[in-house]
Protein backbone atom coordinates (compact mmCIF):
# COMPACT_ATOMS: atom_id res chain seq x y z
CA UNK A 1 0.00 0.00 0.00
CA UNK A 2 1.21 3.58 -0.87
CA UNK A 3 0.96 5.68 1.53
CA UNK A 4 3.48 8.33 -0.01
CA UNK A 5 0.35 10.63 -1.23
CA UNK A 6 -0.93 11.40 2.19
CA UNK A 7 2.69 13.25 2.56
CA UNK A 8 2.25 16.80 1.88
CA UNK A 9 5.46 17.72 0.02
CA UNK A 10 8.15 19.53 1.14
CA UNK A 11 8.37 23.26 0.33
CA UNK A 12 11.00 24.30 2.69
CA UNK A 13 12.64 24.53 6.33
CA UNK A 14 9.35 25.04 8.27
CA UNK A 15 8.07 21.73 7.15
CA UNK A 16 11.24 19.81 7.32
CA UNK A 17 10.93 18.29 10.79
CA UNK A 18 7.28 16.85 9.89
CA UNK A 19 8.27 15.97 6.20
CA UNK A 20 11.21 13.59 7.64
CA UNK A 21 9.55 12.59 10.66
CA UNK A 22 7.22 11.06 8.08
CA UNK A 23 9.42 10.16 5.05
CA UNK A 24 10.91 7.82 7.88
CA UNK A 25 7.97 5.81 8.96
CA UNK A 26 7.35 5.26 5.30
CA UNK A 27 10.64 4.20 4.58
CA UNK A 28 10.86 1.94 7.70
CA UNK A 29 7.84 -0.05 6.77
CA UNK A 30 9.55 -1.41 3.32
CA UNK A 31 12.47 -3.88 3.76
CA UNK A 32 16.04 -2.33 4.06
CA UNK A 33 14.95 0.93 2.24
CA UNK A 34 15.24 3.00 5.84
CA UNK A 35 18.82 1.59 6.39
CA UNK A 36 19.70 2.80 2.93
CA UNK A 37 19.20 6.60 4.03
CA UNK A 38 21.08 5.50 7.45
CA UNK A 39 24.24 4.72 4.84
CA UNK A 40 23.94 1.13 6.61
CA UNK A 41 23.19 -0.84 3.96
CA UNK A 42 25.49 0.37 1.14
CA UNK A 43 26.47 -0.61 -3.22
CA UNK A 44 28.42 -3.67 -2.76
CA UNK A 45 31.64 -2.80 -3.91
CA UNK A 46 32.63 -4.74 -7.42
CA UNK A 47 34.61 -8.44 -7.38
CA UNK A 48 36.61 -10.46 -9.67
CA UNK A 49 35.57 -11.62 -13.12
CA UNK A 50 37.46 -15.04 -11.92
CA UNK A 51 35.79 -15.32 -8.29
CA UNK A 52 33.78 -18.36 -7.76
CA UNK A 53 30.02 -19.12 -8.67
CA UNK A 54 29.08 -18.77 -5.27
CA UNK A 55 30.25 -15.49 -4.84
CA UNK A 56 29.08 -14.18 -7.71
CA UNK A 57 25.42 -15.25 -6.77
CA UNK A 58 25.99 -13.84 -3.63
CA UNK A 59 27.43 -10.83 -4.97
CA UNK A 60 24.55 -10.60 -7.00
CA UNK A 61 21.85 -10.57 -4.46
CA UNK A 62 23.36 -7.77 -2.40
CA UNK A 63 22.93 -5.89 -5.76
CA UNK A 64 19.98 -6.69 -6.54
CA UNK A 65 18.74 -5.83 -2.84
CA UNK A 66 20.53 -2.29 -2.69
CA UNK A 67 19.02 -1.53 -6.45
CA UNK A 68 15.40 -1.92 -4.97
CA UNK A 69 16.10 -0.58 -1.52
CA UNK A 70 17.34 2.19 -3.36
CA UNK A 71 15.24 2.78 -5.92
CA UNK A 72 12.12 2.76 -3.61
CA UNK A 73 13.95 5.07 -1.31
CA UNK A 74 14.88 8.03 -4.05
CA UNK A 75 11.34 7.47 -5.33
CA UNK A 76 9.70 7.96 -2.28
CA UNK A 77 11.72 11.00 -1.87
CA UNK A 78 11.02 12.38 -5.54
CA UNK A 79 7.28 11.91 -5.18
CA UNK A 80 7.53 13.72 -1.78
CA UNK A 81 8.96 16.90 -3.02
CA UNK A 82 8.17 19.97 -5.17
CA UNK A 83 9.49 20.43 -8.24
CA UNK A 84 11.47 23.39 -7.30
CA UNK A 85 12.99 21.26 -4.56
CA UNK A 86 13.62 18.16 -6.62
CA UNK A 87 15.84 20.62 -9.24
CA UNK A 88 18.49 20.53 -6.00
CA UNK A 89 18.59 16.69 -5.45
CA UNK A 90 18.37 15.76 -9.44
CA UNK A 91 22.15 15.37 -9.82
CA UNK A 92 22.08 12.96 -6.76
CA UNK A 93 22.53 9.05 -7.91
CA UNK A 94 21.56 7.19 -4.41
CA UNK A 95 18.76 8.39 -2.05
CA UNK A 96 21.81 8.86 0.84
CA UNK A 97 23.09 11.26 -1.51
CA UNK A 98 19.99 13.12 -1.57
CA UNK A 99 18.49 12.65 1.86
CA UNK A 100 21.75 14.51 3.12
CA UNK A 101 21.36 17.31 0.58
CA UNK A 102 18.24 17.47 1.80
CA UNK A 103 19.12 18.01 5.22
CA UNK A 104 21.88 20.35 4.52
CA UNK A 105 19.54 22.60 3.03
CA UNK A 106 16.74 22.53 4.64
CA UNK A 107 16.80 21.01 8.50
CA UNK A 108 17.82 23.43 11.05
CA UNK A 109 20.46 23.30 13.68
CA UNK A 110 20.10 20.77 16.40
CA UNK A 111 19.66 23.99 18.64
CA UNK A 112 17.27 25.48 16.87
CA UNK A 113 14.92 22.98 16.80
CA UNK A 114 14.92 22.27 20.24
CA UNK A 115 14.37 25.40 20.68
CA UNK A 116 10.98 25.41 18.01
CA UNK A 117 9.97 21.83 20.21
CA UNK A 118 10.24 23.49 23.10
CA UNK A 119 7.76 25.94 22.27
CA UNK A 120 5.60 23.61 20.84
CA UNK A 121 5.07 21.74 23.93
CA UNK A 122 4.49 24.86 26.32
CA UNK A 123 1.90 26.14 24.00
CA UNK A 124 0.15 22.64 23.31
CA UNK A 125 -3.19 23.34 24.34
CA UNK A 126 -6.71 20.86 23.76
CA UNK A 127 -7.86 21.65 20.46
CA UNK A 128 -11.94 22.13 20.08
CA UNK A 129 -13.71 18.97 18.58
CA UNK A 130 -10.22 16.57 19.19
CA UNK A 131 -10.99 13.14 20.71
CA UNK A 132 -8.63 11.91 23.41
CA UNK A 133 -6.59 9.74 21.50
CA UNK A 134 -5.35 11.78 18.63
CA UNK A 135 -4.72 14.44 21.45
CA UNK A 136 -2.48 11.82 23.61
CA UNK A 137 -1.07 10.62 20.09
CA UNK A 138 -0.09 14.61 19.55
CA UNK A 139 1.45 14.62 22.79
CA UNK A 140 3.35 11.64 23.36
CA UNK A 141 4.97 12.42 19.56
CA UNK A 142 5.83 16.15 21.08
CA UNK A 143 7.16 14.17 23.73
CA UNK A 144 9.87 11.67 22.25
CA UNK A 145 10.83 14.58 20.13
CA UNK A 146 11.92 16.60 22.73
CA UNK A 147 13.38 13.41 24.63
CA UNK A 148 15.29 12.54 21.91
CA UNK A 149 16.84 16.42 21.01
CA UNK A 150 17.70 16.94 24.79
CA UNK A 151 19.86 13.03 24.80
CA UNK A 152 21.34 14.19 21.12
CA UNK A 153 22.16 17.42 22.55
CA UNK A 154 23.37 16.01 26.02
CA UNK A 155 25.79 13.43 24.11
CA UNK A 156 27.36 16.33 22.14
CA UNK A 157 28.30 18.67 24.95
CA UNK A 158 29.22 16.04 27.52
CA UNK A 159 31.53 14.42 25.56
CA UNK A 160 35.38 14.69 26.24
CA UNK A 161 36.86 17.76 25.45
CA UNK A 162 40.69 16.85 24.30
CA UNK A 163 43.00 16.85 21.90
CA UNK A 164 44.32 13.83 22.96
CA UNK A 165 42.12 11.24 20.56
CA UNK A 166 43.11 8.35 22.85
CA UNK A 167 41.71 9.75 26.17
CA UNK A 168 38.25 8.23 26.79
CA UNK A 169 34.81 9.21 28.94
CA UNK A 170 33.07 6.84 30.30
CA UNK A 171 29.48 7.28 32.18
CA UNK A 172 26.81 5.35 33.88
CA UNK A 173 24.02 6.18 35.34
CA UNK A 174 26.10 5.85 39.12
CA UNK A 175 29.23 6.75 38.02
CA UNK A 176 31.70 8.21 35.23
CA UNK A 177 35.65 8.29 34.63
CA UNK A 178 38.10 9.76 32.43
CA UNK A 179 40.56 7.47 31.00
CA UNK A 180 43.95 8.74 29.41
CA UNK A 181 46.01 6.44 27.54
CA UNK A 182 44.37 3.58 29.35
CA UNK A 183 44.48 5.02 33.33
CA UNK A 184 41.82 6.72 34.81
CA UNK A 185 42.58 9.76 35.99
CA UNK A 186 39.27 10.98 37.36
CA UNK A 187 36.22 9.24 38.23
CA UNK A 188 33.42 10.41 39.75
CA UNK A 189 29.96 8.45 41.49
CA UNK A 190 26.50 9.59 42.63
CA UNK A 191 23.24 7.84 43.74
CA UNK A 192 20.62 6.26 42.08
CA UNK A 193 18.98 8.11 40.13
CA UNK A 194 20.59 11.23 40.97
CA UNK A 195 22.10 14.31 39.34
CA UNK A 196 25.12 16.13 40.17
CA UNK A 197 27.91 14.00 40.44
CA UNK A 198 30.55 13.63 43.43
CA UNK A 199 34.45 13.77 42.27
CA UNK A 200 36.29 11.13 44.03
CA UNK A 201 39.82 12.51 44.60
CA UNK A 202 42.73 9.82 45.87
CA UNK A 203 46.27 10.85 46.58
CA UNK A 204 48.48 9.04 44.05
CA UNK A 205 52.24 8.46 45.00
CA UNK A 206 54.28 9.58 41.24
CA UNK A 207 56.55 7.19 40.09
CA UNK A 208 59.80 9.53 40.84
CA UNK A 209 60.03 11.54 43.54
CA UNK A 210 60.89 15.16 42.81
CA UNK A 211 62.36 17.34 45.22
CA UNK A 212 60.80 20.55 46.11
CA UNK A 213 62.43 23.85 48.07
CA UNK A 214 59.79 25.46 50.60
CA UNK A 215 60.10 28.76 51.90
CA UNK A 216 60.08 28.53 55.94
CA UNK A 217 57.34 30.88 57.68
CA UNK A 218 60.10 33.19 59.39
CA UNK A 219 60.90 36.60 59.23
CA UNK A 220 62.69 36.01 56.13
CA UNK A 221 59.31 35.00 54.58
CA UNK A 222 57.55 38.05 56.18
CA UNK A 223 60.36 40.18 54.15
CA UNK A 224 60.02 38.46 50.77
CA UNK A 225 56.34 39.49 50.34
CA UNK A 226 57.01 42.62 51.47
CA UNK A 227 59.27 43.13 48.43
CA UNK A 228 57.27 41.19 45.97
CA UNK A 229 54.29 43.07 47.38
CA UNK A 230 55.36 46.82 46.47
CA UNK A 231 56.80 47.39 49.56
CA UNK A 232 53.58 48.13 51.84
CA UNK A 233 53.73 48.32 55.19
CA UNK A 234 54.68 44.60 57.05
CA UNK A 235 51.45 44.75 59.37
CA UNK A 236 49.47 44.41 56.55
CA UNK A 237 51.49 41.71 54.53
CA UNK A 238 51.62 39.91 57.67
CA UNK A 239 47.39 40.56 58.05
CA UNK A 240 47.47 39.62 54.60
CA UNK A 241 49.31 36.33 54.55
CA UNK A 242 46.73 35.40 57.25
CA UNK A 243 44.27 36.36 55.59
CA UNK A 244 45.00 35.18 52.38
CA UNK A 245 47.03 32.18 52.23
CA UNK A 246 45.86 31.22 56.17
CA UNK A 247 50.06 31.46 57.18
CA UNK A 248 50.94 33.00 60.67
CA UNK A 249 54.32 35.11 61.18
CA UNK A 250 55.58 36.97 64.24
CA UNK A 251 55.62 40.80 63.01
CA UNK A 252 59.21 42.00 62.27
CA UNK A 253 59.30 46.19 63.04
CA UNK A 254 62.90 46.17 60.91
CA UNK A 255 63.08 48.53 58.01
CA UNK A 256 64.41 47.68 54.82
CA UNK A 257 67.02 49.72 52.75
CA UNK A 258 64.43 50.74 50.30
CA UNK A 259 61.74 51.99 52.72
CA UNK A 260 64.67 53.94 53.97
CA UNK A 261 66.20 55.36 51.42
CA UNK A 262 63.49 55.41 48.48
CA UNK A 263 61.68 54.19 45.36
CA UNK A 264 65.26 54.26 43.43
CA UNK A 265 66.28 50.87 45.62
CA UNK A 266 62.83 49.21 44.97
CA UNK A 267 64.01 46.99 41.84
CA UNK A 268 63.32 44.21 40.97
CA UNK A 269 63.20 41.00 43.25
CA UNK A 270 66.85 39.59 43.33
CA UNK A 271 68.56 42.53 40.71
CA UNK A 272 69.24 44.70 43.65
CA UNK A 273 73.48 45.20 44.25
CA UNK A 274 74.72 46.71 47.18
CA UNK A 275 77.16 49.80 47.25
CA UNK A 276 80.72 50.34 47.45
CA UNK A 277 81.08 54.28 47.84
CA UNK A 278 79.85 56.48 49.74
CA UNK A 279 76.46 58.61 48.37
CA UNK A 280 75.54 55.96 46.33
CA UNK A 281 72.55 54.57 47.92
CA UNK A 282 71.53 58.68 48.27
CA UNK A 283 68.27 59.24 46.82
CA UNK A 284 65.75 62.30 45.97
CA UNK A 285 61.98 62.77 44.70
CA UNK A 286 61.69 66.18 42.59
Amino acid sequence: MDFSRHIKPLTGETDCLMWKRKISDQLDYQEEAIEVIDSKLKRPESIDADAQESVRKQHKECCNLYRKANSYAKSLIASAITDAVYQKIMDKETAFEAWESLKQQFEATSKDQLFKICAESFAFSWVPGEDVTTHIAKLRSLWNELNNGLVKLARKNFAAQDRNQNNEFVSTPTECWLKVKDDVVLYGSRSVNGFLIKTNIEPILPKEMTEVYTVVADISFLHLYHEKWGFQDKRHIRNMLEKELGIRIKLNKELCEPCIFGKAHRILFGTRKKAFEPSELISADV
